[in-house]
This record gives structure tokens, C-alpha cells and sequence, in this order.
């Protein structure tokens, strides 16, 4: 079951869920009230609640974080934001920090500040997988942070340069359909025309 992810689709907004044997962790809860559609994506993967042991937000913004009232008290888990944004999400169970190049379940953090300050990707190097949160977007093609929710918009170009030279296979956006086919040459693209 190596390398198996799962998008939840909440209509404009996706959660992922990476299953590595019998454990699961999930990449951003979507808005408040999200925890059905995540459960149901849960039990698709053949897993439940008690299988989830990590929790990482990408971003503070509550499209992301949101399910967090209804996910956090069904699982335990240790659940992570970007140290950067992590004073500004409410949590009732207490968050642990992330920064560049911490490892959790072999996933790698990768800070990719721009949409947020403290906005970070989840990057997979065993199998190329991206779970990019905002920093990269595919609602009209491949785009970077969304310039209207965007906090710097030469650091959002800088992340898409950053995450451009990593071996990536799939990029699973925050907003749009997952890219599983022609990713790497596509971001190299979109970097190019970052200024």
C-alpha cells in the first residue's frame, strides 16, 4: 500500500489522506463540519478514525483548517501546522510546529510561505508526491497562489521556483483537480514564468 493517497473532494476545497500499511495521515481538514466526508473518505481507503495518526494543516486559512473542531477530538493523532501560522490556528488539542526538512511518516515539510507566512507543502521524495496546500493550484491549469488570498506575492513565486526543483511525480492542490501526469514538466514551466 505504499505510496496510496486518497483526495477528499469537499467541493472547492480537497483534503488528502496518505495510507502507509495500516496508518493514515491526513493533509488539511477542509471547512468547519468536514468530518463526514472525511470519515467516508477514510472507510473508501479501508481505514477509520483509529488509523489516523497525524494531522498536518498547510495553512491557517479555515478552508483548510475548519474541519479541525470535527476531526481533532475522533482521532488520536498528532496534529502540525507550519510554525510560522501555527499561533494563529485554535486548536482545543495542542499543535506541534514544523519547519524545513522535518520529516513526519516519511512525508517531508517543505516552508512554502507566500499564500500564508507560514505555509507549508507536504512532499512524499519516495514516491514524487506533492501535497502542495495553496502554494500550487490547478482550478485553470497549473497556477501558483491565488493572488487574491495571497500574503507576499514574490514569496508565493519564490515557493513555486523552490518546489519546481524537487522530483515531483503528483501534485495534489488544495484547489482543483490532482496532476498525475506530466507534473514535473508542467511546474517547471509554471516557474519559469514566475518573476
Amino acid at each position: 500500500m505504499a505510496g496510496d493517497w486518497r483526495r477528499v473532494n469537499m467541493s472547492y476545497v480537497s483534503a488528502y489522506l496518505l495510507v502507509r500499511g495500516g496508518e493514515v495521515a491526513i493533509v488539511d481538514l477542509g471547512t468547519p463540519g468536514s468530518g463526514n466526508a472525511i470519515e467516508a473518505g477514510l472507510k473508501a481507503a479501508g481505514a477509520g478514525w483509529s488509523a489516523v495518526k497525524h494531522v498536518i494543516l498547510t495553512h491557517l486559512h479555515d478552508d483548510h483548517i475548519g474541519g479541525l473542531t470535527d476531526v481533532a477530538p475522533k482521532v488520536n493523532a498528532a496534529i502540525y501546522a507550519g510554525s510560522g501560522d501555527l499561533s494563529s490556528i485554535i486548536s482545543e488539542k495542542p499543535l506541534k510546529p514544523l519547519v524545513e526538512g522535518d520529516e513526519v511518516f516519511g512525508l517531508r515539510i517543505v516552508e512554502t510561505p507566500g499564500h500564508t507566512l507560514g505555509h507549508i507543502s507536504v512532499f512524499e521524495p519516495t514516491t514524487g508526491i506533492l501535497v502542495a496546500g495553496d502554494a500550487l493550484r490547478t482550478t485553470g491549469g497549473l497556477q501558483g497562489s491565488d493572488p487574491q488570498y495571497t500574503t507576499d506575492e514574490s514569496k508565493a513565486a519564490a515557493s513555486v521556483r523552490k518546489l519546481a526543483g524537487l522530483d515531483i511525480k503528483a501534485i495534489l492542490p488544495g484547489h482543483g483537480e490532482p496532476l498525475t501526469a506530466g507534473a514535473a514538466k508542467a511546474l517547471k514551466d509554471l516557474a519559469a514564468t514566475m518573476p
